[in-house]
């Protein structure tokens, strides 16, 4: 299973993926697997440094954030078509783009979070 966090920016889809991968998780095995299919700065580091050291984990992603360009997009896609294992977690970003499209083309499941209704990006 192939699973896409689809939805506007700040909907939970990185803490979803962050708790789901801990749930799941199996000691010492890369399981549940990520992708982090958006050059946005936030990794599957993320959450956890962000709990520990909120200063830091802003540092970081404004170091790491970056554009999508071919070559990221055409990576992660071939990451999630080659990916092997019973359960891949693909955390896309909050935008609808062509690029995601080609991102998630093998993806096999999605799960929309929408967030708070209130604050929507118009």
């Amino acid at each position: 299973m192939k699973l896409v966090f689809c939805g506007p920016p700040r909907s939970g889809k990185s803490c979803l993926r962050e708790g789901l991968k801990k749930a799941i998780g199996i000691q010492n095995e890369p399981y549940p697997y990520v992708i982090t299919a958006c050059p946005d700065g936030e990794g599957a580091w993320f959450q956890e440094t962000m709990n520990a050291n909120p200063e830091l984990a802003a540092e970081c992603k404004a170091a790491y954030k970056s554009k999508f360009t071919p070559e990221f997009i055409q990576r992660v896609a071939d990451s999630v078509k080659n990916c092997q294992l019973p359960l891949t977690l693909i955390d896309i970003g909050g935008r609808t783009s062509e690029d995601n499209e080609v991102i998630c083309a093998s993806a096999t499941h999605a799960i929309l979070l929408i967030g708070d209704l209130n604050h929507l990006p118009e």
